[in-house]
């Protein structure tokens, strides 16, 4: 039998993109919105990993528990995620970047030919 869901399933939608399509290339506010937030992760886990420790060595027998694997394991996933989205970011910016520098070459291409005609 399937538990029944918990209130802490509302902030599920903090966590994922509610629109089913992904982020375009050059979309950089929803790009820098994400980077953000997987850097604030990676802040939460920094500050509660080392509580967490901090109070299984207080309260355990000694031996390294199960989820301290875990938690290594996503402070790892969580690393390559946010470098992901850095990255993303990075790359949304070269294509605005691009864009600006093609549009000056345009329009001083056009302003040249005026200044000979």
């Amino acid at each position: 039998m399937l538990a029944e869901p918990t209130k802490d399933l509302e902030y599920l939608g903090y966590f994922v993109r509610s629109s089913g399509a992904a982020v375009a290339v050059h979309d950089v506010s929803n790009l820098h919105e994400e980077a953000v937030r997987m850097v604030s992760f990676l802040g939460a886990l920094a500050a509660a990993g080392p509580l967490a420790v901090a109070k299984y060595g207080q309260d355990g027998d000694g031996s390294s528990p199960d989820w301290l694997g875990d938690l290594s394991w996503l402070a790892s996933e969580l690393a390559e995620e946010a470098a992901r989205r850095l990255l993303r970011l990075q790359e949304a910016g070269q294509v605005w970047q691009r864009r600006a520098e093609e549009m000056t070459k345009s329009t001083g291409d056009r302003n040249h030919g005026k200044e000979e005609g």
